[in-house]
């Protein structure tokens, strides 16, 4: 029963519950407000269950501030339709905050600095001839393991590029530095079975195609 979170480029950021992750794109997929636009499936289907292709960030950017709009005017008991009080209390959920926006921020910021750090990675080594290296995407991701592995994917993220690059990894453990890897303070527990598509194992490291 691990937590989950959200991965790109060399930053991983733990979440929480994948109950919690589960009831954000519910919440998403089925909003009034957002039922007509098709664009979402770009955040629903792309991000949930796949990863974000670098052609699409741009556009899956617009979607989430769309989304993050339609939540500040949506009151966080909506929540309360997916999850019990208990359960969002064990994915890190605040339910006392003002509305969805507030409930989910964490969620809405991992996802632009992972985006960031993956476009960052690939302009920085993508450009070197000798490198094999490989776009880096945003996506859903285990995140409750071993700090040393943390640090070793942060480190070592990439397709056998260069050793030893800096990485942040987000664990909940705080004040742990190795070298110019840093290791925060994370929030949340996660209690419950992930869904089917979060049990699968990916390697550590993967070219990502454009499937």
């Amino acid at each position: 029963m691990s937590n989950v979170g959200f991965r790109g480029g060399s930053s991983l950021f733990d979440l929480g519950s994948s109950q919690a992750m589960a009831a954000f794109f519910e919440l998403i997929r089925s909003h009034p407000q957002l039922l007509a636009n098709a664009g979402c499936e770009l955040v629903t289907d792309r991000l949930y269950r796949r990863y974000v292709r670098r052609v699409d960030v741009a556009s899956t950017r617009q979607i989430l501030e769309k989304v993050k709009d339609v939540f500040s005017g949506t009151s966080s008991s909506a929540l309360l339709s997916i999850l019990n009080q208990v359960e969002a209390m064990q994915g890190g959920l605040d339910l006392g905050a003002d509305n969805l926006a507030k409930v989910f921020s964490r969620y809405f910021d991992a996802i632009e600095h992972c985006m960031e750090s993956a476009e960052v990675n690939f302009q920085e080594f993508a450009s070197d001839p000798a490198s094999s290296y490989c776009y880096e995407p945003v996506r859903v991701v285990r995140s409750q393991m071993p700090a040393y592995m943390m640090i070793w994917m942060a480190a070592r993220s990439g397709c056998n590029r260069r050793c030893n690059t800096w990485g942040l990894a987000v664990y909940p453990v705080a004040g742990l530095q190795l070298g110019n890897v840093e290791v925060a303070r994370g929030r949340g527990r996660g209690a419950m079975e992930e869904p089917a598509e979060l049990r699968l194992q990916q390697p550590v490291q993967r070219c990502w195609g454009e499937g």
